[in-house]
């Protein structure tokens, strides 16, 4: 769960508190539906590959390299990946990464 900093939210079993500047938390929020077709607030996938270069320490490399080339091949939108980093304070490690992949294609 990503949320707020300065907001106080008991632990959950199973879940992980992750806490984002509050200028930045509703930053990418998607409206998806459950397979039993409840709403559900999520991150879009820009938000996410941008998350996963934030927190670099929480991820496998097998993991992160899988989301990004998954990224990369079916959903790739470097305009708004790139807005999202820079907001983000991650625009030169995205920009490095989405750089090689798009020379190697």
């Amino acid at each position: 769960m990503t949320i707020p900093y300065g907001v106080n939210v008991p632990k959950i079993d199973g879940a992980k508190n992750i806490v984002s500047r509050k200028s930045t938390v509703s930053l990418g929020v998607a409206v998806i539906y459950t397979p039993f077709g409840n709403k559900v607030k999520s991150y879009d996938m820009e938000r996410s590959i941008c998350d996963l270069f934030m927190r670099k320490d929480h991820y496998d490399a097998e993991d992160m390299n899988y989301a990004i080339m998954e990224y990369a091949r079916h959903h790739l939108d470097l305009e708004k990946l790139y807005s999202y980093a820079k907001q983000l304070n991650v625009y030169e490690k995205v920009k490095n990464v989405f750089e090689v992949i798009s020379w190697k294609s």
